[in-house]
């Protein structure tokens, strides 16, 4: 079970997602998300990522306030109620054919309308490594000049030194505030996902196994996997929990648009419980991960779920557009 935790006290987490205190200044949605319900056992996870990854139980305690660093002080415990209690009038639902998830031309971190109502959010393992992106004065999230147009805004991370599981960048699509609470986001009315992705992950010093070197890990938390004190319905009578589904892809020095159908996201075997398919009706959390000792500078653009048929793998080079065919990862 989860200890209440301040913002003040969000900077410090002992064993798993750090966010900075300047997140939570001017918003009262979607960064509390993770925090939310990524808290549970302290079991040894080397070889695992936040979310859960190889190597043992994803599930990350927060230090309470005034207590020790192992998660044993006496702040008092919050429990959740199951996510599908959280209604946002008017949010959730899903319109037809393709939806902009962000295209990030906006210039800021949240995400509003076409049935979203959440933010961007960063987290870490709360080693001594570092990521961006920049934030304003006000403490919101900022994507970057320089996308896919000169004058458009991506996603762009940079960081390293990560020792423990890693780092990361993620969205909550529903944020309820009212009841400070994530709620289930209806995807199941899509086939798949898309977005464009450039940039560099070193993994050459990276401790972590070696499917986690090189890559940035994509992918979708659902309510199987999280635990049930704080909304899910994971139980870890079966296997850990936040077993998330993911692909793992390779960034290059070109603009690449890649089309992941639904199906090619899966858990990881050997380890946590198995939730079968991607529930797609109940997405709590999308995510791009680093796994721990990469070093990393990669930009994200124009993430959409597609239907029907799948938009074409497209190249964009310095020297102009490259070839176009099936999305190959």
């Amino acid at each position: 079970m989860c200890a209440q935790t301040t913002p003040e006290r969000m900077e410090n987490l002992a064993f798993g997602v750090r966010f900075s205190r300047r997140t939570w200044a001017p918003i009262t949605f979607g960064l509390a998300g993770l925090a939310a319900y990524a808290c549970g056992g302290t079991a040894e996870m080397e070889d695992s990522d936040g979310l859960g990854g190889m190597g043992g139980s994803g599930i990350i305690v927060m230090p309470p306030s005034g207590g020790s660093e192992n998660g044993t002080g006496g702040a008092p415990v919050v429990e959740k109620p199951p996510f599908e209690t959280c209604t946002l009038a008017g949010q959730g639902t899903t319109p037809s054919g393709s939806m902009v998830i962000d295209d990030f031309d906006d210039g800021d971190y949240a995400l509003l309308g076409n049935g979203l109502h959440g933010t961007w959010y960063q987290f870490d393992d709360a080693t001594d490594g570092t990521q961006s992106p920049s934030w304003d004065d006000a403490g919101g999230w900022l994507p970057e000049l320089g996308g896919l147009t000169d004058d458009g805004y991506a996603l762009h991370v940079v960081g390293g030194g990560f020792t423990y599981w890693g780092s990361g960048q993620g969205m909550a699509p529903i944020w309820d505030e009212a009841i400070m609470q994530e709620c289930l986001f209806d995807a199941s009315g899509f086939d798949g996902l898309t977005f464009w992705i450039k940039g560099e992950i070193d993994g050459s010093e990276s401790a972590a196994p070696e499917m986690d070197r090189g890559v940035v890990k994509v992918g979708f938390v659902e309510a199987d996997i999280i635990p049930v004190e704080v909304g899910g319905r994971c139980t870890g009578e079966s296997g850990d929990c936040y077993n998330w589904h993911k692909l793992r892809i390779t960034p290059t020095a070109c603009w690449r648009r890649l089309t992941i159908a639904f199906e090619d996201f899966q858990q990881d075997e050997g380890w946590g419980m198995d939730g079968g398919e991607l529930n797609l009706d109940e997405v709590v959390n999308f995510n791009f991960e680093i796994a721990q000792g990469n070093t990393f500078d990669y930009w994200v653009d124009d993430i959409e779920f597609f239907s029907g048929e799948p938009p074409m793998f497209e190249e964009i080079c310095d020297n102009g557009m490259g070839g176009a065919g099936g999305a190959e990862p």
